[in-house]
This record gives C-alpha cells, sequence and structure tokens, in this order.
C-alpha cells in the first residue's frame, strides 16, 4: 500500500469517527452541555433478534444493547429483569428506562451515573435497523436526550438485510 493511499485510509476512517453517516448512528446531549455523537457498528449496537442461534457472541447478547456516543463519553442501554426477545420484540415500541429490573425495561449508565429513569421509544425496528429515541433524568438529576438510527452490524449472516 502507498503512503498516499495509507493517508487516504486513515483521513476517512478519521472523518468517519468524527462524523458518523446520518443512517448509522447513536446522539446524546446532557442537559446543559454539548451534543455527543459517535457511530453504529458491533461494538456499539447488538440483538438476539439480528443473530443466528450459533453466531459467535449470542450467548452473552441481549434483545437490545446500544453503547450510544463518542469512545469515551457513551452511554450504555440495555435490557434489564433478564428481559427476553419476548419482552423486548423487534417492533416499534415504548420501553421504560428504569433501575427497577422489569422485565422489558431498559437501563442506562454512563460517566457518573448507574441509573435513571425515562422512556425509550422505537419507531422502527427491523432486520436492516432500529431507530428511535431516549430521555431520562439520572440520580443526581441530570436530563439526557438522544436519538438513533444504528444498521444492523452483521451483515451477510442471514438474518441481517
Amino acid at each position: 500500500m502507498t503512503r498516499a493511499l495509507l493517508m487516504g485510509c486513515l483521513f476517512a476512517a478519521r472523518a468517519w469517527a468524527a462524523d458518523p453517516p446520518a443512517d448509522d448512528f447513536c446522539e446524546f446531549t446532557p442537559e446543559g452541555e454539548a451534543l455527543v455523537r459517535g457511530g453504529g457498528g458491533i461494538s456499539n449496537v447488538m440483538s438476539l433478534h439480528w443473530m443466528t442461534p450459533t453466531q459467535p457472541g449470542r450467548s452473552i447478547a441481549t434483545p437490545l444493547l446500544i453503547n450510544c456516543g463518542a469512545l469515551g463519553a457513551q452511554l450504555n442501554i440495555d435490557t434489564v429483569g433478564n428481559s427476553s426477545t419476548d419482552d423486548v420484540k423487534m417492533a416499534p415500541g415504548r420501553f421504560p428506562i428504569s433501575a427497577k429490573g422489569k422485565k422489558g425495561a431498559f437501563g442506562v449508565r454512563g460517566k457518573g451515573f448507574f441509573s435513571a429513569e425515562g422512556e425509550l421509544v422505537i419507531s422502527a425496528w427491523d432486520t436492516a435497523h432500529v431507530t428511535g429515541t431516549f430521555s431520562f433524568k439520572t440520580n443526581s438529576g441530570k436530563r439526557y436526550t438522544g436519538k438513533f438510527d444504528l444498521k444492523c452490524p452483521y451483515k451477510g449472516n442471514g438474518v441481517c438485510r
């Protein structure tokens, strides 16, 4: 690989990391702070709905996990209470964000907090992507709002399109 080609690849990777595509991102705004935006991909979204029965990583997967925002400033949004794919179906829906551990609910944690109360709204979810919004208030009283449109990261597995 030539030096020019290598530099071009590095520049493109940095540009994408700084400005994820419009259709594969998750972003949020902590109250009184700047927007935090990050891309999708296998490190930032996972769902049992998108995995084959024998797919590597399935044993640790949940109905939906989103790592939202830029590396080092991410929110982790994940199901709680041993939720199954029956509790969190691959379809639009409204889900509580809560630390109470109720099946079908989501927990959220981020820099400086481990619990919050609010709502996750999924407006579209199929074998291509999951799209929605969320808002919550942390146990310290700070409000967060965000949105996402994340592509299924397992292209070629026979489930994702």
